[in-house]
């Protein structure tokens, strides 16, 4: 499954894609929850949240063709 179709199913409501999604983001939302390079597990859990409802939100441009 490539990137849009997991995107896509994510937004759709698939609970494994949105696991799948916040995996591949784990390492980014990992290093921006430390504070004083210690994990702040409820800053963590904060960003999570955010980079759901963000994905939920997202739409994707359209792609014109010429």
């Amino acid at each position: 499954m490539d990137f849009r179709d997991l995107l896509h199913a994510a937004q759709c409501g698939d609970r494994i894609a949105c696991a799948q999604m916040l995996k591949l983001y784990a390492p980014l939302l990992e290093r921006e929850a430390k504070v004083d390079g210690v994990l702040d597990q409820e800053l963590y859990s904060e960003l999570c949240e955010e980079t759901l409802r963000a994905i939920l939100q997202f739409k994707s441009p359209e792609v014109t063709e010429q």
